[in-house]
């Protein structure tokens, strides 16, 4: 899940140059990433992640969108990136926390056969519902 960086247990961390200053201590020209919930359908999806460049003017505003297993550090990574870039990088987590396919379920390395059930458990239920689906793409 979108989270600290931390190495995870497949040896991934963030690179030097996208760590983010912390907001309250960034100055003009840092890099901050914060927690950016957003709101849908009467649920609050907590893990979301917006990067800018404090001071800099407003930019335009691209969206990561996570692969299978929802929102993660390389996610925030690439919104890091794009902030550096020139953009605000918004990770978004389009994954709700359910009992069947929790946050603690997204690392690959925790509980393998958990997290693919998990995942595609509930990439199947949103199938099955495809109004639902579609209007969380946009």
């Amino acid at each position: 899940m979108c989270g600290p960086n931390s190495a995870t247990a497949s040896g991934y961390t963030t690179q030097d140059h996208l760590q983010p200053a912390p907001a309250s201590e960034a100055a003009d020209g840092d890099l901050v990433v914060e927690e950016f919930p957003i709101s849908f359908d009467g649920y609050t999806y907590p893990h979301g992640r917006i990067a800018y460049v404090k001071g800099r003017q407003p930019t335009p505003v691209i969206l990561v969108h996570h692969n299978y297993a929802g929102c993660k550090r390389f996610d925030v990574d690439q919104a890091a990136y794009l902030a550096l870039c020139g953009y605000v990088g918004l990770a978004v987590d389009l994954y709700p926390e359910c009992e069947m396919y929790t946050s603690a379920d997204r690392s690959v390395n925790v509980d393998r056969a958990r997290h693919f059930k998990g995942s595609f458990d509930y990439m199947q239920s949103l199938l099955v519902d495809p109004a639902k689906w579609r209007s969380l793409m946009g």
